[in-house]
C-alpha cells in the first residue's frame, strides 16, 4: 500500500492532465478565443477543489503508517 497509493495518484494526476489542454481549447474556442480566461477559470476550479480537500482532510502528522 505505501508504494501503489502514491503510484495510483500520479497515475490519476497524469489522466487530469491529459484532458486539461483540450478542455482549455474548446472553452476558449466558445467564449472567443480567450485562453486567459479558460486557464483562470481551470486554474479556480483547481484552488477550490484543493481548498475543499483540505478543509475537509483530517490532521495526521506524527501517526505511524500503521494506523492509517
Amino acid at each position: 500500500m505505501r508504494a501503489a497509493f502514491p503510484r495510483l495518484v500520479y497515475r490519476l494526476g497524469n489522466l487530469l492532465a491529459s484532458v486539461n489542454s483540450p478542455m482549455q481549447a474548446r472553452m476558449a474556442k466558445t467564449h472567443g478565443g480567450d485562453y486567459g480566461l479558460a486557464m483562470a477559470i481551470v486554474a479556480g476550479l483547481v484552488a477550490l477543489a484543493i481548498a475543499i480537500l483540505i478543509r475537509f482532510s483530517r490532521e495526521r502528522r506524527g501517526e505511524p503508517m500503521s494506523a492509517l
